[in-house]
């Protein structure tokens, strides 16, 4: 058996093939909504764009990792003694997918709650974005030292973020929950919940799939569907203007 094939089987082609998925349906998540801003001018609209932009460059850096360490590497580069170069640019990647990963959810909250703390115009001045930012960096670069730290934190930090915007999202959820009419806040509550079990599971999975391998296959169909809604509820909202 060829190196090529040993390392490009089955599993990797569908850990691969769902990474680049959940991109490419965050980027359509992102190009939807941008449609809505360009109607409404609604500024919570545009940092759920930037969250899903940045779900989306997330989990294509992370499909370019898993390309280059399973398949690039061992079929083009296995005779080299020195991939420092190669090696670098998947460390940045990796820090690349840990950055913007946490902003994905950290705007995603924030697109929740802007009017409570928003204070300037311009969202890239407002100093607590620029905080979050800076956290998000800090994650990022632990991982250069410490990844199971950096692991813990990021995490929970998203399980915290989203149990707080379950929270946050359920009271207007709530007030709208007896209408016929199809709200897009409806949605968005049940994609949190599903996103809050999605983190929790991709956490325990290093446990669980010790004793139920075939774990991480229900972990990851759950954030296909958890994105395809996301996408669903866009659209739909799209559709009503």
């Amino acid at each position: 058996m060829e190196l090529s094939q040993l390392y490009f089987n089955y599993e990797n082609i569908f850990i691969i093939s769902y990474l680049f998925i959940i991109s490419i349906l965050s980027l359509f998540v992102s190009i939807n909504v941008d449609k809505l801003y360009t109607f409404s001018k609604h500024f919570g609209i545009k940092i759920f764009k930037l969250a899903f932009l940045f779900f989306s460059v997330a989990f294509f850096s992370q499909g370019l990792i898993y390309l280059l360490n399973i398949w690039i590497i061992p079929t083009y580069f296995s005779n080299l003694s020195n991939l420092f170069i190669l090696n670098l640019f998947i460390n940045g990647l990796e820090l690349l997918f840990i950055y913007t990963i946490i902003l994905s959810g950290f705007y995603i909250i924030y697109s929740l709650i802007w009017k409570r703390i928003h204070i300037a115009p311009n969202y890239l001045v407002n100093l607590k974005i620029i905080i979050i930012h800076i956290i998000a960096i800090c994650i990022a670069l632990i991982s250069l030292f410490n990844q199971k730290i950096s692991f813990n934190l990021l995490f929970l930090s998203q399980i915290i973020l989203f149990l707080y915007g379950i929270i946050i999202c359920f009271d207007k959820y709530k007030n709208r929950k007896q209408t016929k009419k199809f709200t897009f806040i409806q949605l968005y509550f049940i994609a949190l919940i599903m996103m809050l079990v999605g983190w929790i599971f991709n956490y325990l999975d290093g446990f669980i799939r010790i004793i139920y391998p075939i774990f991480p296959l229900y972990t990851k169909f759950l954030t296909i569907c958890i994105f395809c809604i996301f996408l669903y509820g866009v659209v739909k909202t799209t559709k009503n203007f």
